[in-house]
């Protein structure tokens, strides 16, 4: 489905950051490739603005060497992090074998917004 860009809320990297517009649910997703030049761990973060119109049930599915996992992220919430950058877990990726990390607005209570996704390793 179709995002929309906006810079109404910092900080977030570079121009700004796109929304789902609290529309569509079920029918957006963004999908984030993840190529490591050298396998290990690596704590995956994403990047958004917190507001209090934004969804507390965002899902993000990260797929790694190890599996899939998912996560509930609640987008309202700032506290334990480094603005604009929300700690998902750490996860092994391999470097023969690429990742990806998947943002999802299915089921969704409010506006579901995505900046960027950083990977550190460990």
């Amino acid at each position: 489905g179709e995002w929309t860009e906006s810079s109404t809320i910092g900080p977030y990297i570079g121009q700004g950051y796109i929304h789902d517009g609290n529309t569509g649910k079920g029918e957006k997703s963004l999908s984030f490739p993840v190529k490591v030049k050298d396998a290990g761990k690596y704590e995956v973060f994403l990047g958004y603005t917190t507001n209090a119109n934004r969804a507390t049930n965002v899902k993000v599915s990260i797929v790694y060497s190890g599996g899939k996992t998912e996560v509930t992220v609640d987008q309202k919430k700032s506290e334990g992090h480094i603005a604009p950058w929300h700690s998902l877990g750490s996860f092994e990726f391999d470097s023969e074998k690429p990742g990806v990390v998947i943002v999802d607005n299915t089921g969704t209570d409010g506006y579901v917004v995505v900046d960027a996704v950083r990977l550190l390793k460990k």
